[in-house]
């Protein structure tokens, strides 16, 4: 996988995250703040790994 595609990737779950966060609540907010976090790290290391 490219830098780019997993850099849309990583973004399309953390929006994805930060929806399901923002319209959810108890465990499915928690699992969207998760997500997002998650998506996050993924979108850093996959700009990393071209450093």
């Amino acid at each position: 996988m490219s830098t780019a595609s997993a850099q849309r990737a990583g973004l399309a779950l953390l929006l994805f995250g930060w929806f399901l966060n923002s319209a959810s609540t108890g465990v499915f907010a928690a699992l969207g703040l998760l997500l997002g976090f998650l998506a996050a790290a993924f979108v850093v290391g996959a700009w990393l790994a071209d450093y």
